[in-house]
């Protein structure tokens, strides 16, 4: 009988022994969850404060580009009206910039630049890099470019119209006009989506 009791108390000890160590096992495994909860808690505190830290720097990108946008088409502006020079013509005398037709239509009246009023002696020339950079700008940004500032000594921005007016001609269109001075959007292809007329 002892030795029943024994072996009972024995079983009754290895049994706890096991429950206890299934308790362990079980406490070792929630202290690790939590070690790990605490750790990702962490991790995306740090990722919402990175997150908040971005936004600011990104808002304060965003205003400084739209500055930076509103000086760069203001100071690519016609002075005469207001438009964006696509065919800018710049004075020798004053050194003042502006486009061709306002300066056509100021030079049939007199012989003085139409924003200084500086006597026009010397031929004006074209601004041909001001130009390259306004429409590659506008291109850029998906704007509007009117058909008049394509170059079409550049090869590749010919094919591009050409192309697009057999394209509109093939549909059966008849291709759109407008007047110099309307912009035309530039669509994927980076080409004008109307021809305009223009004078030269």
């Amino acid at each position: 009988m002892v030795m029943a009791c024994c072996m009972d108390l024995d079983r009754w000890i290895f049994d706890d022994e096991g429950a206890l160590d299934s308790e362990t096992g079980l406490l070792r495994f929630a202290a690790s969850e939590a070690a790990n909860a605490e750790v990702c808690a962490a991790r995306a505190f740090e990722a919402e404060q990175m997150n908040a830290s971005l936004k600011v720097q990104l808002n304060g990108a965003l205003s400084q580009i739209s500055k930076l946008q509103l000086a760069i088409e203001s100071a690519c502006a016609c002075p005469v009206c207001r438009q964006p020079m696509y065919r800018p013509w710049t004075l020798t005398e004053c050194g003042c910039t502006v486009c061709q037709m306002c300066l056509k239509q100021q030079l049939r009246l007199q012989l003085n630049c139409p924003d200084c009023s500086t006597g026009v002696i010397e031929q004006p020339v074209p601004s041909k890099n001001l130009r390259k950079l306004l429409v590659d700008c506008v291109i850029a940004t998906g704007g509007t470019v009117p058909w008049e500032a394509v170059d079409f000594m550049n090869p590749a921005q010919w094919n591009e119209a050409l192309a697009h007016v057999s394209q509109e001609l093939s549909a059966g269109a008849e291709p759109a006009r407008s007047s110099p001075h309307r912009a035309t959007k530039v669509n994927s292809d980076h080409m004008p989506t109307a021809p305009a007329n223009h004078e030269d």
